[in-house]
């Protein structure tokens, strides 16, 4: 079978050797980027936020009342903050090269298993479209969680697209890596749910091994729990974190148009809180409301309003489908828009100089709006053309090792011998 597939497809292939030349190549460039530009390069879209937090662990602790740390997810801050002995500066640049070499890693790790399968003609393409993708190149030596979540994912994909049956070790690294992911940001939970239940369905194995399913559970709340408990310790908060409900709030709404733009007109009527059927809150009532806290405006209380929020704006979802189907629609294409053109609206467009400085050269380059556009929709389609190519395949081998463990099932009972 993989054979037949092999010959239908004529790929362009880049050898083991060529793809490590060409990494080392990648990488650096990155580091000579993050060294020569550092102030421009250290914060992305949340990098003030994380460097005023990492300051606040330094001063208070562990336990640090900074709202920075409830309100967002405090992994991320605290996994630098480990670093901080080097000082402030060094302990980013510390994370950083973590970031760029995880990320080349995994994207070897995810093309090399990938071309154990039969869609090894696609291993190459994904490779260069990985190693040379602007996004995920600057999301590395960007100050953000967001690199290290990709890079995680890549390497848990890498693993579950194997046709063999998983091994212990190979189980043992997916509970770790998800553990890793969920500490990063705990919305991440999704993702784990799923693969917890594919490799559950997938490899009938684990669910007999009644330790590993204790061990994944363990590994999905883990994380969740420990962010719990430095919140609650430190300011009151039974969660995580306290931003499920703005941030929602930011993509909902009638004049909401799927793009990241919290400064344009979003939002969704929360009586509620407001009193009133009809007035949704502004940005500014927002930022009063969630983000300075008083006497009267504790953290426990903006708990609270957060948590009304999100159920106002899922219940609106609730009652316009029709809402939902548009947003969603435009979430997930402008989630793999470029970094450049018209449809230039995922949160790449404010990060930082070196994204303006990318945007100046192209439009001198191509001054015809025209052009713009088709170059922007090429990179678009691409994104979605291999995503789909990947998920194809990907559950063409899920089938296979379905398939396969049926048939040694069957051997192992009747002890019959045939090939598939």
């Amino acid at each position: 079978m993989s054979a037949r597939i092999g010959n239908q497809v004529d790929f362009f292939v880049i050898k083991a050797r060529s793809r490590l030349v060409i990494t080392i190549i990648v990488i650096a460039v990155l580091f000579s980027l993050a060294i020569l530009m550092p102030n421009q390069m250290l914060l992305a879209a949340d990098g003030v936020n994380y460097e005023r937090s990492i300051r606040a662990l330094n001063e208070e602790g562990v336990l640090s009342t900074y709202p920075g740390l409830f309100f967002q997810p405090a992994g991320y801050p605290l996994l630098i903050w480990l670093f901080s002995i080097f000082g402030l500066i060094p302990s980013f640049f510390v994370i950083l090269s973590l970031q760029i070499c995880l990320y080349a890693y995994s994207v070897n790790f995810l093309v090399n298993r990938i071309e154990k399968t039969f869609i090894k003609p696609v291993g190459s393409t994904l490779f260069v479209f990985l190693i040379f993708n602007p996004i995920l190149c600057i999301s590395a030596i960007n100050c953000g969680y967001e690199s290290i979540a990709t890079s995680i994912s890549m390497l848990i994909l890498g693993i579950l697209v194997s046709k063999n049956r998983l091994r212990s070790i190979e189980i043992s690294s997916l509970s770790s890596l998800l553990t890793v992911l969920i500490f990063m940001n705990t919305k991440f939970i999704a993702l784990a749910i799923f693969v917890t239940f594919y490799v559950f369905i997938t490899q009938p194995m684990v669910r007999k091994q009644t330790g590993a399913i204790l061990f994944f559970a363990l590994c999905v709340t883990l994380p969740i729990v420990s962010l719990t408990i430095r919140n609650y310790v430190s300011v009151g908060i039974s969660s995580p974190a306290i931003n499920s409900g703005v941030t929602l709030n930011w993509g909902a709404g009638f004049d909401a148009s799927g793009a990241h733009n919290i400064y344009g007109a979003f939002g969704v009527a929360c009586p509620e809180i407001t009193g009133s059927e009809t007035r949704i809150m502004g940005k500014n009532e927002i930022v009063s409301t969630f983000f300075n806290f008083t006497d009267a405006n504790t953290p426990a209380a903006v708990a609270k309003y957060d948590r009304v929020l999100r159920d106002c704006v899922i219940k609106w979802y609730a009652q316009n489908p029709s809402e939902l189907s548009r947003l969603f629609f435009y979430k997930t294409l402008y989630f793999f828009s470029p970094f450049t053109g018209p449809i230039s609206t995922g949160t790449f467009e404010i990060n930082n100089i070196i994204i303006e400085r990318i945007n100046a050269n192209l439009q001198q380059a191509t001054s015809n709006e025209v052009e713009r556009r088709i170059l922007s929709s090429i990179y678009l389609l691409f994104s979605l053309a291999i995503l789909f190519l990947c998920l194809n395949g990907f559950r063409k081998i899920s089938r296979l090792n379905r398939s396969e463990e049926h048939t040694s099932e069957l051997q192992s009972r009747f002890g019959i011998s045939y090939a598939v």
